[in-house]
């Protein structure tokens, strides 16, 4: 399980650039996770919750998608958080095969984890 990512990629190379992206060169792709104790309850172990959230910036840029050629727009130059892929799961504890497993799987948010 990933706890911590950040990709950034250059996205100017000329001054043209520049101005399209409103100075914003780079496109920014964070992911962080959290765990936590969950609620006690009979199981001899605790059940744990998991959180993520992914995020970009500017709130346009997808990973897999060329990102230039349309101007940004000053209300571009935010973050965005990805729905997808900030996300919470609880991690219950299997003694049959003695590991920790999520109630339903994560979503592949590479796009945000991998370099």
């Amino acid at each position: 399980m990933v706890w911590d990512g950040s990709l950034m990629i250059r996205a100017c190379f000329s001054e043209d650039d520049m101005k399209l992206r409103r100075g914003a060169c780079h496109d920014e792709y964070g992911f962080t996770g959290t765990l936590a104790a969950g609620t006690p309850g009979a199981a001899e172990l605790p059940t744990l919750i998991c959180r993520s959230v992914a995020t970009a910036y500017p709130q346009t840029s997808r990973r897999m998608s060329d990102n230039g050629g349309a101007p940004l727009k000053k209300s571009d130059l935010v973050k965005w958080q990805d729905p997808e892929c900030s996300y919470e799961r609880v991690l219950r504890y299997n003694p049959e095969t003695s590991r920790y497993e999520m109630d339903r799987p994560a979503p592949d948010c590479s796009d945000y984890t991998t370099p």
